[in-house]
This record gives structure tokens, C-alpha cells and sequence, in this order.
């Protein structure tokens, strides 16, 4: 019902989310951008609303 991703997904500088608590967010849509360096843009893997941020994680609970 409820799923937390990693703004961090490999050795290289974490994702920025960029969402807010009480956005909706789609499957495959993006909600951390790449840092600069070796960084990788993070995307949902659910249909949501995300329901907590932090740096390190972005919490989506899940709405079909």
C-alpha cells in the first residue's frame, strides 16, 4: 500500500527529489533529478501520493 524510494540508488551522488508532500505522481514519472557528478534521475514505481520527503527517501502511498 505504501512504497519508499531511495534517492540513493548506486555509489554515486543521491537524487534531489523533486515532488512535494500531497503531489500525485505517476508510474515511470520522475521524482528525484541527478546531482552533477555520477548521479541517475529516480523514478516512481507506482501510481501515488507521496506522503513524506527527505533527502534521502521519497514516500509514495499507492492509488491505482
Amino acid at each position: 500500500s505504501e512504497v519508499n524510494i531511495l534517492c540513493s540508488q548506486h555509489i554515486g551522488a543521491p537524487a534531489v527529489p523533486i515532488v512535494k508532500v500531497g503531489d500525485r505522481v505517476e508510474k515511470g514519472q520522475i521524482v528525484a533529478q541527478a546531482a552533477e557528478g555520477l548521479s541517475v534521475n529516480v523514478h516512481s514505481s507506482v501510481n501515488g501520493l507521496v506522503t513524506d520527503v527527505t533527502p534521502k527517501r521519497i514516500t509514495i502511498k499507492r492509488v491505482d
